[in-house]
């Protein structure tokens, strides 16, 4: 069994996968490169595999809530530097929102550890 810094890092290698994945779809979409296609489906699964591993002892809410909003901003960034996306102000906003909700979701999950 993992301590639990240990699932913080199958949590943190399940955000790398996820985003090389998912920029990987986008490449797939735009060429049809089978390769594209392989890492999309196989990074896909091998980033929920490190999810389990990482809900083993990281509330359920939190691993997805920190999965989720760091995935959605680094993919965002991928997609502006990779494919000339945009990027607004808008966008940024929204984006330091997400992360601020997972932060504040990470601060409750102390909360309540210390009054257990």
């Amino acid at each position: 069994m993992l301590s639990r810094h240990g699932h913080w890092l199958a949590l943190a290698g399940a955000i790398a996968i996820e985003v090389v994945s998912t920029t990987a779809m986008k490449q797939a979409a735009l060429s049809g490169a089978a390769f594209a296609h392989v890492l999309t489906f196989g990074g896909i699964a091998a980033a929920y595999l490190l999810l389990a591993i990482a809900v083993q002892r990281i509330p359920l809410a939190l691993a997805y809530a920190v999965w989720e909003a760091t995935g959605l901003v680094l993919v965002a960034g991928a997609g502006a530097v990779l494919f000339q996306e945009q990027m607004t102000p808008a966008k940024l906003a929204c984006m330091a929102g997400v992360l601020a909700g997972a932060m504040l979701l990470e601060r409750g999950s102390h909360a309540e550890e210390a009054e257990a």
